[in-house]
Formats: C-alpha cells, sequence, structure tokens
C-alpha cells in the first residue's frame, strides 16, 4: 500500500494521481503501478466468461461559470487508471458481499435483475432491423446473450445508439436485503462496501 502526497490534492481525481504517480515516481513505484496495471488487464478479460457488461461511456462533466451557471459540458475517457480503481473497487465489494451472505449478517445487496420483460420484445425487434440476434428463444436473455452483442457491435459507426438502447432495456439495479445477483456485473453476490462509482446519490 501507498500513500499518495501532492499538493495539488484537491484539483486531482484519484485516476489523476494514479496517472501522476506512474510517470514521476521512482522505479519501484513505478514497477508497482504497472504490475497493478496487468492484474486490471486480466480482471477485466475475466469479466467476458462470466458475463460482465461492459457499456463504454466517456466521463461527462458540467462545468459552471461564475455566476453557478452550466457553461460547457467536456468528454472525459477512461484510461488505465480509472480501470485500475473500479477493478479494485468491484473486488472490495464482491468480498463484501461473500463474506456477510457466508456470515449470514443482514446486509443491504446491490442487485440487478437484468432484462425489463416489457420491453424485451421491443429490443428484439429493434435488434432484428439492424440485423442482430439477442437471442433465437423465447427465454429470458442471459448476461452473455448482451455481451454477445455488445462485441458484435464494437466496430459498428451506429454502436453508440445500439447500446443505449441494450441499456434502456434493463431494470436499474437497487438494494435490497434479498440477494438475487447482480445481472449487468455477472456477480453472484454483490454490495456497495466501497462508495459507489460515479454514484453518489445511492450512498446510504
Amino acid at each position: 500500500m501507498f500513500v499518495v502526497g501532492c499538493a495539488r490534492r484537491g484539483q486531482l481525481t484519484f485516476a489523476q494521481d494514479l496517472s501522476e504517480l506512474g510517470f514521476n515516481a521512482g522505479k519501484k513505484l513505478r514497477g508497482a503501478c504497472a504490475q497493478s496495471l496487468v492484474l486490471t488487464e486480466q480482471d477485466v478479460a475475466e469479466q467476458h466468461p462470466r458475463g460482465a457488461l461492459d457499456f463504454e461511456a466517456p466521463e461527462v462533466k458540467v462545468l459552471v461559470d461564475a455566476a453557478g451557471k452550466p457553461a460547457d459540458i467536456r468528454e472525459y475517457p477512461r484510461n488505465d487508471a480509472h480501470r485500475l480503481i473500479e477493478e479494485c473497487m468491484l473486488a472490495a465489494n464482491v468480498c463484501t458481499a461473500n463474506f456477510l451472505a457466508e456470515s449470514a449478517l443482514p446486509v443491504l445487496y446491490r442487485v440487478h435483475d437484468g432484462p425489463n420483460m416489457d420491453k424485451l420484445d421491443n429490443l428484439k425487434a429493434f435488434l432484428k432491423e439492424m440485423g442482430i440476434v439477442l437471442t433465437r428463444s423465447s427465454a429470458k436473455p442471459e448476461p452473455k446473450d448482451y455481451q454477445r452483442v455488445l462485441l458484435k457491435i464494437a466496430d459498428r459507426p451506429d454502436a453508440h445508439l445500439i447500446q443505449t438502447v441494450l441499456i434502456r432495456s434493463l431494470l436499474q439495479a437497487v438494494y435490497q436485503p434479498e440477494n438475487i445477483g447482480h445481472f449487468g456485473l455477472g456477480f453472484a453476490a454483490y454490495t456497495h462496501f466501497t462508495s459507489p462509482i460515479r454514484r453518489y446519490p445511492d450512498l446510504l
């Protein structure tokens, strides 16, 4: 473990801190960062076998003027530092959820039931017009069905549109004491032990 010391702490995100460390820190610390990024790549690779959905969306920040009114909207693409932090947070949340489940302790799980069945027919019809098949049966789609579509459309010019429709076909994740797993992340148990990533309104 290492502690980040930076005079501009209030102006940097954790990801920026990590990026700064990777380039400006000593050899030993740069090696630790490099090793962490390798582990992150392995974690991301493991998302596919478990069926985790990786929706690529840039971080958006609203800039305000001196009067506090919106002046501009800028995109901040994800980099390796963001992915490293996200994978660490996911791992911590899964470990906590599994520990609490095995201990039979009361806990609010972060659960995701998957597709909204009322919207599923419309989704299949939309994808069919695009030459894409979500599932060849009437059964409820699995995470791997969504994942297969995401991989198929990755290089298409209309990928963002199709991804948006896929997202809107899913139910929202919620907090509840009964664990039903997390469809989108492909986890059998999940909770928010760390602060939810980019979801501050969800903090309890």
